[in-house]
């Protein structure tokens, strides 16, 4: 668990990491990502493939629109536990290896 400093409750067979300096190689290594529907952190599982829950501070515009985005909704919550079932069934995600290649192409042409 990467919770922040805001929870400090202890939960048996769970790790709370707190803060972290290095979240992007977490978001690698996870196997299912269950966060809030913050704009970095999906784009960063996005762009590792990491399968992802993301559920919106209920309220938060921006939050519900880049959850809406992805799939979900704040009620989502009442039914995680089918969600990350769902999640862990499905494959990661491949990373595109010639997007280098592509988007310099698209760069070239653009300055020409």
């Amino acid at each position: 668990l990467v919770s922040g400093p805001a929870i400090s409750k202890k939960f048996e067979n769970v790790r709370n990491l707190g803060f972290v300096d290095n979240l992007h190689e977490l978001i690698f290594a996870a196997d299912l990502l269950i966060s809030l529907a913050g704009k970095s952190t999906i784009d960063e599982a996005n762009a590792y493939g990491t399968p992802g829950i993301f559920i919106p501070i209920k309220g938060h515009f921006e939050q519900e629109d880049n959850a809406r985005e992805e799939g979900f909704v704040f009620d989502d919550i009442k039914r995680l536990d089918v969600l990350i079932l769902e999640k862990l069934e499905q494959k990661r995600n491949q990373v595109n290896p010639n997007g280098a290649k592509n988007a310099s192409n698209i760069i070239r042409e653009l300055m020409n």
